[in-house]
Order: structure tokens, then C-alpha cells, then sequence
């Protein structure tokens, strides 16, 4: 089963031919990458716990990217969702690989050996969270679930026992359809949400969400690593565009993107934590790209193919 998201904006077929040279394109700049893996369906995309390899989880498993290189896949082939890398394991839900153990649906699985093997949590053979994120220090983790289960229904939960117990989380003061969400690396109760109609925030002494930005279209989400104040936002209005947000203040700074496609738009960010200007974005058509500089330049590691199994945040 392909993962669908609806972002409310109708999927167009996109045709491209990217290179892989360096190019002008946008105002952020790129250069050439050698090498790079080439795959149309990331599913997730982090930094490892010492913040030096980058982590793509993608319709075919986990791949690692280090030294100007791809490897894998890591382990089996598994088609995952929700991937949610953390310093208590990587979470995960999704599909089996062919000839894998593991019943199907995988509910909530982890990974204790950076991807090599996966044990059962929880809802195996019911439930392919494909909306999920988890503190990558404090490990709590939040589920939007889109189908009931014997458990759960629809909604939004939260477990701080590595899924073995849950909670309902109030979804109150969110407008808009689901599109992402990111939980706050330290604050186990703390959560930044991403719809079609803007972007919420429910810190640890709240029980709603709050307006942080309205009127825009969040695509990808990720708390700073190094201020988790502050928010790096994928959005899509007519273009896409990338933002640096401090949530308190709501003074934001954008980030130039290395590439101008406008039927294209950031689907997921990532930060490394032991270095926090290394950044990685990926895109809906499967492209990844890196900067050292806190994006003021990019280079472009991984080229996809122009074809996804998203519904694409273009016009």
C-alpha cells in the first residue's frame, strides 16, 4: 500500500529531468554530487544520534548516506512510515518487506541497531501509522490515527512508554486537514502540527493548541536542534518556500531554496544535532539535498525521479 497524503491540492504529474551539475536554480546554490541514490518515495529523513550520517527510510528501507555515498538497504527492505529516529530507537509503522516475518500492516515497530532489525510493538497487522513523530531526546510518542483499531479510535494519541500505553491528545484549536507534525526533542508533552490551513503549537502546559502561523500551507516541520524554540517550516502557497520560525516572538527568517520548481515542495527536514548548521530537506518527487551552512548553500545528494506516491502540494 502507498502512502496518500492529502494536502487538498490536486496531484499533477510531474516530468522532470534534474541534473545532478550544479545548477542556479532558485536562490539557494547547489553543486555537483556523485554517487547519489536515486529513489522517487522517501518516507522519512533524519540525522544519526552523533549527527554525522544522514538517514533516508523510503518505500525500499533504510538508507544512510555518509562520505559522500549511499549504502543499503539497512537490514530488510520495508516499506516505512512514520519513521521517527530517537536516542531510545528508531519508531516506525508500515508495510512489510516481501518475505519478512513481520505481519502486515507493521503497527508500531522499533529499531534498536539503526535500522538492522525490527521488533513489534504494538497494533501489528492493524494499524500503518502513517502520521507519526517521537522526541528524539525525551522518546514520547504522537500518532494522528486515521483508522480505528481495537484500541484507539480515529485522532490524535500520545504513549511516553514507547507505545505500550496510550493517551488521547485534544486536537482543539487546529484548523485544516493533517499534513505533518513534529514533537518537541525534550518536552514529552510538546508538539508542533502542520495542516492545509497553517501551523499549531501545544507546549506542556496547555491543552489546546495555539495559532502559530494561519493562512499558509505546512508541509514539512522539525524543532531546532539547537534552539528547540525556534521551527524550520516547509510550506506551499503557489511556490515553495522554507522558513525559520521562533515560535514565541513569530518573527521568521526564510531560507533560500537550491531548486525553483513549482510543482514540487520540501516533505520532510532534517537537522543534525551535533552540528546544527548541517541541514537535509527532501522533496515530494524524491530529490535530497544538504547544506553545511545553515542553507545558505545546498548540494543535491539524491535525484528523484519524478514520480511519487504523495499527493503533491502543486498547482
Amino acid at each position: 500500500m502507498k502512502r496518500r497524503r492529502k494536502i487538498g491540492i490536486i496531484l499533477v504529474t510531474v516530468v522532470a529531468s534534474l541534473s545532478l551539475f550544479a545548477c542556479n536554480a532558485g536562490d539557494g546554490k547547489t553543486e555537483e554530487q556523485k554517487g547519489a541514490l536515486s529513489t522517487p518515495h522517501i518516507h522519512g529523513l533524519s540525522y544519526s544520534d552523533d549527527g554525522k550520517t544522514l538517514i533516508a527510510a523510503t518505500h525500499h528501507g533504510i538508507y544512510r548516506y555518509q562520505n559522500r555515498s549511499w549504502t543499503g538497504p539497512v537490514g530488510e527492505s520495508h516499506d516505512l512510515m512514520g519513521f521517527s529516529y530517537t536516542q531510545h530507537g528508531i519508531f516506525a509503522s508500515g508495510h512489510p518487506a516481501e518475505g519478512s516475518n513481520l505481519p502486515d500492516p507493521l503497527g508500531l515497530i522499533i529499531s534498536n541497531d539503526e535500522g538492522q532489525s525490527w521488533t513489534p510493538v504494538k497494533f501489528q497487522g492493524e494499524s500503518d501509522f502513517h502520521y507519526m513523530t517521537a522526541g528524539f531526546e525525551s522518546g514520547a510518542i504522537f500518532v494522528w490515527n486515521e483508522h480505528p483499531n481495537e484500541e484507539l479510535e480515529t485522532g490524535l494519541y500520545t504513549s511516553q512508554k514507547k507505545g505500550e500505553k496510550w493517551n488521547r491528545v485534544s486536537t482543539k484549536g487546529i484548523d485544516g486537514k493533517m499534513i505533518t507534525m513534529d514533537a518537541h526533542p525534550q518536552k514529552a508533552d510538546a508538539l508542533v502540527v502542520g495542516t492545509d490551513q497553517g501551523v499549531y503549537l501545544k507546549s506542556g502546559n496547555k491543552k489546546d493548541f495555539e495559532n502559530v502561523w494561519t493562512g499558509i500551507q505546512a508541509t514539512a516541520l522539525l524543532h531546532d536542534r539547537k534552539n528547540p524554540e525556534k521551527i524550520w517550516i516547509g510550506t506551499y502557497t503557489d511556490q515553495p518556500h522554507l522558513y525559520h520560525l521562533n515560535i514565541r516572538s513569530k518573527k521568521k527568517k526564510e531560507v533560500p531554496l537550491p531548486f525553483d520548481h513549482t510543482n514540487d515542495a520540501i516533505q520532510f527536514i532534517a537537522q543534525s544535532s551535533s552540528n546544527p548548521e548541517t541541514l537535509a530537506i527532501s522533496t515530494f518527487d524524491g530529490n535530497i539535498y544538504t547544506s553545511r551552512d545553515g542553507g545558505g548553500t545546498w548540494t543535491q545528494v539524491s535525484q528523484g525521479k519524478g514520480e511519487t506516491d504523495e499527493t503533491n502540494p502543486s498547482a
